[in-house]
């Protein structure tokens, strides 16, 4: 791949995968795993980044922790190394329909709990609008995912 080929496409996925509440650094990593295919160590990450072993360290546990990464065993080293989640809409459904289902679901048990106490009458409207929203929107994101396990 042409240099200024890769480096264009590393800002594009890097963008690409900021909606997924990454920071700046933590979306560097994976797209500098993404675009590279191929195992790297932190000392690797942290020279290609010009960023700390310990910033980089950081965020690789931090997108270990969201099914972003896993460690890889490289025969004849001692290092950990790291390869990317390889299917795109696995890393979507991670860094994005997960994290949204699980607080949509926590919001609709909030809800269930106003509704059971019944002290909000004067926004009765609003409770049963937002729950609707809530409600529709939770069976958007599971067909969503069950379309992407599907493909």
């Amino acid at each position: 791949m042409e240099k200024k080929t890769a480096s264009e496409l590393f800002q594009v996925y890097t963008q690409w995968i900021q909606i997924y509440g990454l920071t700046t650094s933590e979306a560097r990593v994976l797209s500098r795993l993404y675009i590279d295919q191929e195992p790297k160590s932190t000392d690797d990450l942290s020279f290609s980044l010009g960023m700390s072993k310990t910033t980089v360290n950081k965020n690789l546990r931090t997108l270990a922790h969201m099914n972003m990464v896993q460690k890889v065993w490289v025969k004849g080293s001692r290092k950990d190394h790291f390869i990317p989640e390889q299917d795109l809409y696995k890393q979507f459904k991670h860094g994005m329909t997960d994290p949204l289902l699980s607080h949509i679901k926590k919001q609709q048990e909030s809800l269930i709990q106003i509704q059971k106490h019944g002290h909000y009458s004067d926004l009765d409207c609003q409770v049963k609008t937002l729950a609707h929203f809530l409600k529709v929107t939770r069976k958007l994101i599971e067909d969503l995912d069950h379309g992407m396990t599907k493909s």
